[in-house]
């Protein structure tokens, strides 16, 4: 991994003298806390821009929290249901899986413009779709399965785009190998998820949603993702 080095307030090449030092010293065991004292501050590009990602994604994660707390806290005896519930479950899910996949993608990132906008674009479709879970705390809905009946159409297309620029990078940017592996997981995810799009029955919304978050938590228990 390339480094960036923080000297006061400038970011130096990984060419300078002092990022030289701080990756010397890293590389030779010592911790990067250690490292950031001794030179100044080394920062590698995936925590650089991991810390402008990371927080936008945060911010999708928290929407859907804060409005699935407000609707609680404010529901006054309308429905809840599950529906919306699980929709929502489902959103958390999905994002924390872009973090896993940040990680193991980080030495192909750069600091770029292309690379900062591609992080924009998918923390801005996670954002919008995340926003669309829940009504705001201001809002006039009588049950939230009323919500999710006008709203599911705009929460999925934001997921379904984020998952499918992942996969154009993972082929095109980084050339990595579609194993059989992948092509077995890979329905198990997105029929339900386009199915969910066409569908207007409660029972199988509430069996496709659960199945999607089945698929995240028992893929991370079972196979260990």
């Amino acid at each position: 991994m390339r480094y960036l080095c923080r000297y006061g307030s400038d970011f130096c090449d990984a060419s300078s003298y002092i990022a030289s030092q701080c990756r010397e010293w890293v590389e030779s065991g010592h911790s990067l806390k250690y490292a950031e004292r001794v030179s100044g501050g080394c920062v590698g590009e995936f925590d650089f821009y991991f810390s402008f990602y990371g927080l936008l994604l945060s911010l999708s994660a928290g929407t859907v929290i804060i409005r699935f707390a407000d609707v609680i806290g404010e529901r006054r005896g309308r429905q809840v249901g599950l529906l919306a519930p699980l929709l929502g479950l489902f959103v958390l899910l999905d994002i924390t899986s872009f973090w896993i996949w940040a990680w193991r993608a980080k030495n192909a990132f750069q600091i770029s413009y292309a690379y900062m906008y591609f992080g924009l674009a998918i923390a801005m479709a996670y954002f919008f779709s995340a926003s669309q879970v829940f009504p705001k705390e201001t809002g006039d809905w009588k049950s939230l399965d009323e919500h999710y009946w006008k709203r599911k159409r705009y929460v999925l297309p934001g997921i379904i785009f984020a998952n499918l620029a992942v996969i154009a990078h993972g082929v095109v940017v980084r050339g990595a190998t579609l194993d059989r592996k992948f092509w077995l997981e890979q329905p198990f995810y997105w029929l339900p998820l386009l199915i969910l799009l066409l569908t207007r029955k409660k029972l199988l919304d509430l069996l496709l949603l659960g199945g999607l978050c089945a698929f995240y938590v028992g893929g991370s228990l079972v196979f260990g993702w």
